[in-house]
């Protein structure tokens, strides 16, 4: 019995009422045009593959046309495992904001 685990149902409750969200809320801002053209991730038929391939055929386009062509490309995927966590507490930033309007000056 030191193998045993339980067998929760849990976790098929809640892969089951994402799926149905996430086609519910998809459907939602597609039909109502929320996302924006440019958007090119959570979209169907629509990846980030896409938006390299503009990009690449936007800077070719331009180095085609004799244009000067520079990037500047952000890895942002950890940037907010950095930061402090009470940052992100509404309280903490509208006293900071609150305080800001106050003296005029603050860290925000």
């Amino acid at each position: 019995m030191t193998n045993f685990r339980l067998i929760s149902l849990l976790n098929v409750f809640f892969k089951v009422s994402e799926t149905a969200m996430h086609s519910k809320l998809s459907c939602h801002l597609h039909d109502n045009s929320i996302l924006a053209t440019l958007q090119h991730s959570f979209r169907k038929k629509i990846s980030t593959e896409n938006a390299v391939f503009r990009l690449t055929k936007t800077i070719l386009k331009s180095i085609n046309q004799e244009m000067h062509v520079a990037g500047i490309f952000c890895d942002l995927a950890k940037a907010f495992n950095c930061m402090n966590q009470d940052f992100f507490y509404l309280n903490d930033i509208s006293m900071e904001f609150e305080e800001c309007l106050k003296t005029g000056s603050g860290p925000i």
